[in-house]
């Protein structure tokens, strides 16, 4: 199965720069995290997998990954809630943005047939 991953840059500060290639919905968590602006999208690059979490395990896995805003008047909310809710909702619209990410699977095209006579060039010597 063929799903897309983002090659992104998080500016963290004036000489932070850290390149990373995600799911393609992990940005908005990233955003969150590290705030509108600081992640840069570079390319989207469809990439082959086995298979793709479900929506309750990424979930988790997010949240797992990306911590909670617990410092200074945070809002001791993960970072995945953050970017998508809380509850079924968040699971929902989390689901929602990994079908949306998924790609079918191309249609191999064949090749055009060749003209008749013009073969190997190397048949005429």
């Amino acid at each position: 199965m063929k799903t897309v991953a983002s090659n992104v840059i998080i500016d963290r500060d004036m000489v932070s720069k850290i390149p990373k290639q995600v799911w393609s919905w992990e940005v908005p968590v990233l955003e969150a995290k590290f705030g509108e602006g600081k992640v840069r999208l570079l390319e989207e690059v469809e990439i082959e997998v086995e298979q793709v979490p479900t929506p309750q395990d990424e979930f988790a896995r997010l949240s797992r990954a990306h911590g909670t805003d617990a410092g200074d008047g945070g809002t001791n909310m993960t970072y995945c809630e953050l970017a998508y809710g809380r509850g079924k909702a968040a699971i929902a619209a989390l689901g929602k943005e990994m079908k949306r990410k998924k790609t079918r699977k191309k249609q191999v095209e064949k090749p055009a047939p060749e003209p008749e006579g013009l073969g190997d060039p190397m048949d005429m010597v």
